[in-house]
This record gives structure tokens, C-alpha cells and sequence, in this order.
């Protein structure tokens, strides 16, 4: 069957001049097997997908994966040095929390079986309070992006790195043989006048990225918002800022390897009473048991409120520098760092996360048509943690399997 045009948005879609689409001869497998869009390859976009393909059951379902940046990951994201050492900037472990883990202990055993995640076996010093447990810990010894990708590799979706969605708009699609259905059209950065119409049109859209993210997109997601009853309560999501820097040592650095081995934690919580600005500090290669294949790095959290202070106004380089001084100040006698990387959270973590009806953890905004999901760990009641971004995950692929009639199908 060979595509025709894309010629009309569909109807409740806005008006406007009507955009032509050149398609193309699509093949067998293509045809039968949906097409889902997951925009976002961090942990939550990463379980939908994996769920998806697991779902399934045997039955085609094409799954692909957009993601902005540079990497897989989102917020359990790894950054690199030259020195051979490697920093996890967002997430530093997972904890299994009393109550919920539980839910998903079949894949806690699946990552802990191929060696994406182990045991945590360092101390952490301090508190946290937002844990509320004081639950096993796992971490990954090769960068906690490696979560995320086991996961996408087990999906077998098509990723996309470099390519953040821009516009996703409700299309008819009609086939050379006359037959017409509806699909999403999703327009991206970096698009090339080279680019197969058809490779853009999907049966089902997931947007897992930040609510501020969401609520900036154009097309039908501004007009589907608007229309429901959920805008207002999306508008007054809050997130956490929190700047993230990770400092890096030389393999034959042997006074730093020394003054590092002499600490008797490899994580810390700081208090406010210690400094007011810096909340966490990670001593990487010991936190993932690496020490003897890493050279020393050691990534720093900064407070809120310090974010707040310097985001819009401070060079990120330069508040680098000041989070290594404050550092100092908790540990003397710490060498000169060979490497420093600073990055900004300006999402870091929900403050507190939406309350929807009926313990729902994800919202279709298709209206009856083609599936468009959000799900994050904005929308489910356990926030931003691996029990949250799982929740809204389980979520979105069960309402995905049934809208798409794959629940049907397989009866």
C-alpha cells in the first residue's frame, strides 16, 4: 500500500492553510505493525518502551524513541572526563522504598542479573528525608544511564538522539487505495528538506518530558490542553532547580587517590547547619565500587535556593568554581581537580507531584483519536523517583496496549 498526501489536519484540529506531505511506499511490516513515538529517553521514556514491547506479546509494534540531547538518559544521566573518570549528575542510586518495590521486583532482578545495577556497598553519610525509608540501595557501576538503555535495548525501539519534538499536529492520512485514517504528525529540530514524510506521522505520541517543556510545545498540544481541565493544574507544577558539578582527577593523581581513600563515606548529604548551599556530595568511582578501574571524581548537588540565586544571571563555568570553594571549605586538603564539568537542573525534581483522579499516573489527550499520552513523574503520586517514573510508565504502555487494540488482539 503506498501512502498519498497528508492533506487536511483533521477535524477539532485548528485551522489554517492545509500542508501538503509527499509519503512513500511504506513495506509490509511497516503497515501492520503501529507506529508509537516516545519523545524524551530518560527512565520514564525508557520503561514505557521496554513495557511496550514486553506488552505486546508477539504482536508488530514499531517503536521510536526522540530524544533532544546528546545522550540516553534524562535525569539519570553520566558525564565524562577526559581523565577517564565518570560522574552520575542527576540520580546518584535507587532506593527501594517499603510498599512499592515490591510492584516491580521482577525488574529490580532483571537489571541486578546483567550487572546494570548492584548492591550498593559504600556508607552514606547524613540524612534524607525525602527517602522515608531506609530501603535497600542499588547503584550501576558503569553510569546510571546504563539503566536506561538496558531498558531501550530490551524494546528494541529506534532511537533518536539530537532530535527534540517541536509541533505535534492531528492529520488525515489517505492511502492509494482510498482509505483514510488519522495519525500524529510530529515536526522536530534539525528537520531536513530530505526528510520521508511518513517516517514523521505516528499512531501513537508519548511526551514524557518536564511539564514546563509540554506547555512550550506548539500545535495541538497548546489546543488539547487548553480544551481540558487540566491546564491550570499543569501550569502550577513546580520542579526543584539544583546545579550539578563533578570534578575530575587524574589516573596517576596519587595524592588525590590517597586523600580520597582516607574518607569513611563515598556518598554525603550536607547539612544546612554545614553549608547552606551544597546538599550532596558523591564520591563516584567509590559510590559504583570503580575504584580500581576510574580515577578519582567526586560530583557535588547544590541547594535550591542557590540555583535560584545564580541561574538567570551566573556563567555556568563560574559557578563551578564557587561550588569547588564551598567545597573546600567541607573538605580541607582537597587537591586541584585535573576537570570540572558543571551543568544546570533547571528541572531537577517535582516539588510535588499533580493528583489525578482515580490514582491515574498518565493522561491521554487523543480525545477518542489517536492516542497522545504525557506520563513523568510529574503525574504519579510516588514523585521523582524510580517508583514514580515507574508508576506513570506502567501507566502509559497499559493505555497505549488497550487504545492501540493490542489488549483486544491478544484477548
Amino acid at each position: 500500500r503506498e501512502f498519498g498526501r497528508v492533506f487536511s489536519r483533521s477535524a477539532g484540529a485548528r485551522s489554517g492553510s492545509q500542508r501538503p506531505v509527499q509519503g512513500r511506499v511504506a513495506s509490509r511490516a511497516m503497515l501492520d505493525a503501529p507506529r508509537v513515538l516516545i519523545i524524551g529517553a530518560g527512565l520514564t521514556g525508557s520503561l514505557i518502551a521496554r513495557m511496550l514491547q514486553a506488552g505486546a506479546a508477539g504482536y508488530p509494534v514499531e517503536i521510536h524513541v526522540w530524544e533532544k540531547g546528546r545522550g540516553i538518559g534524562g535525569r539519570f544521566s553520566v558525564t565524562r572526563s577526559d581523565t577517564g573518570g565518570q560522574a552520575d549528575t542527576g540520580a546518584q542510586y535507587i532506593t527501594e522504598v517499603e510498599g512499592i518495590a515490591g510492584e516491580h521486583r521482577a525488574l529490580y532482578n532483571h537489571l541486578y542479573g546483567e550487572g546494570t545495577l548492584v548492591p550498593m556497598k559504600t556508607v552514606i553519610a547524613g540524612t534524607r528525608a525525602a527517602d522515608g525509608a531506609s530501603g535497600k540501595n542499588w547503584v550501576a557501576p558503569h553510569g546510571i544511564n546504563a539503566v536506561a538503555k538496558s531498558l531501550l535495548a530490551a524494546s528494541n525501539a529506534r532511537v533518536t538522539l539530537g532530535r527534540g519534538a517541536t509541533t505535534v499536529e492531528r492529520v488525515a492520512v489517505t492511502s492509494a487505495a482510498g482509505k483514510t485514517r488519522t495519525q500524529w504528525h510530529v515536526s522536530h529540530t534539525n528537520a531536513q528538506p530530505a526528510d520521508v514524510a511518513d517516517e514523521l506521522l505516528f499512531d501513537a505520541v508519548v511526551l514524557t518530558l518536564p511539564v514546563p517543556q509540554v506547555l512550550g510545545m506548539g500545535g495541538e498540544v497548546a489546543e488539547l490542553l487548553e480544551r481540558s481541565d487540566l491546564l491550570d493544574a499543569l501550569v502550577s507544577v513546580q520542579y526543584s532547580s539544583r546545579y550539578a558539578a563533578s570534578y575530575f582527577y587524574s589516573l596517576d593523581d596519587a595524592a588525590a587517590k590517597a586523600y580520597f581513600e582516607q574518607l569513611p563515606w563515598a556518598s554525603r548529604y550536607v547539612g544546612k547547619e554545614e553549608d547552606p548551599d551544597l546538599v550532596f556530595i558523591s564520591l563516584c568511582a567509590a559510590k559504583r565500587g570503580r575504584t580500581d578501574a576510574e580515577p578519582p571524581s567526586v560530583l557535588v548537588h547544590s541547594s535550591v535556593p542557590f540555583a535560584l540565586r545564580r541561574m538567570d544571571s551566573a556563567a555556568t563555568a563560574d559557578v563551578g568554581a564557587e561550588m569547588l570553594i564551598k567545597l573546600r571549605g567541607l573538605l580541607p586538603g582537597l587537591p586541584s581537580p585535573a576537570d570540572s564539568r558543571t551543568l544546570l537542573w533547571r528541572w531537577s525534581q517535582v516539588r510535588k507531584p499533580l493528583a489525578l483522579p482515580g490514582g491515574q499516573a498518565a493522561i491521554d489527550l487523543g480525545e477518542g483519536g489517536p492516542p497522545l499520552v504525557l506520563a513523568g513523574d510529574a503525574y504519579s503520586e510516588y514523585g521523582s523517583r524510580f517508583d514514580g517514573c515507574y508508576d506513570s510508565a506502567r501507566a502509559a504502555s497499559t493505555l497505549l496496549l488497550k487504545q492501540l487494540g493490542i489488549l483486544r488482539l491478544r484477548g
